[in-house]
């Protein structure tokens, strides 16, 4: 009896044994489906944008456009070859020494001068056509008493010349065997396409280059270089003398 109960009781624990295993492999075998369907979850999650365990939605910066700055418009400029209007909308109404229907413009910038601050001639003063309405000669005067240097005179003298302007040469002005000043020659392209080739004239009425002009300034006294009173623009070379 013994020897067949204790073989018996060996199947048993056999039998259990088996049992046991069989259970222990099933649920190790549905913990690892359940993390395969876990991570196959956060790895949807992760591709098609939407939130998920570990995922964050993704965002597309928006280009902002440049803002754009803005000016507003200017008028002509006021220079040798323009406008004589433009003159007046930059400076005012002209003097009373002026003559409109002849072409010449005096403006007064200094109430205590006796000279005018500058004295503007259109082409029509010299019977130049076409080209009657334009500048061709700029004076502008220094305050009485008040002479430039020679720096403050070629910045407020140059300005008035064509924005193109090309230096040429320089001539050094004498009045009876004395220095008196120096004349500055330019070329400008612009001015051809404003005034004929016969208005280009020099000193001596003989044609000078197309489209040239000068700058002349003078001393305030022959002994005087280091202080100008005066300069004048001019189309032609008609200054240039000494």
């Amino acid at each position: 009896m013994f020897a067949k109960s204790e073989a018996w009781t060996d199947r048993r624990e056999q039998s259990g044994r088996a049992l046991r295993a069989g259970a222990s492999a099933s649920a190790w075998l549905f913990c690892v489906g359940a993390l395969a369907v876990a991570l196959a979850g956060c790895n949807i999650g992760a591709f098609d944008g939407h939130s998920g365990a570990g995922s964050a939605p993704t965002t597309t910066p928006t280009a902002q456009p440049t803002p754009t700055a803005t000016f507003p418009p200017s008028g002509p400029p006021a220079i040798l070859g323009g406008l004589g209007q433009a003159f007046i909308s930059k400076y005012g109404a002209p003097t009373a020494q002026s003559n409109p229907a002849q072409g010449e413009l005096h403006f007064g910038q200094y109430s205590y001068a006796v000279s005018a601050y500058l004295v503007v001639q259109e082409g029509k003063y010299l019977g130049v056509t076409p080209g009657d309405e334009n500048v061709l000669s700029i004076q502008v005067t220094a305050p009485q008493g008040q002479p430039w240097t020679v720096v403050e005179a070629k910045r407020s003298c140059a300005g008035f010349g064509p924005t193109d302007k090309q230096f040429i040469k320089r001539v050094t002005t004498t009045s009876q065997g004395a220095v008196v000043g120096w004349d500055d020659i330019y070329q400008s392209a612009s001015l051809t396409n404003t005034f004929p080739a016969s208005a280009f004239l020099d000193a001596n009425q003989r044609r000078a280059p197309w489209g040239s002009f000068d700058i002349t300034y003078l001393f305030a006294s022959s002994g005087d270089m280091e202080h100008v009173t005066s300069c004048t623009l001019a189309i032609g070379e008609r200054q240039t003398i000494g």
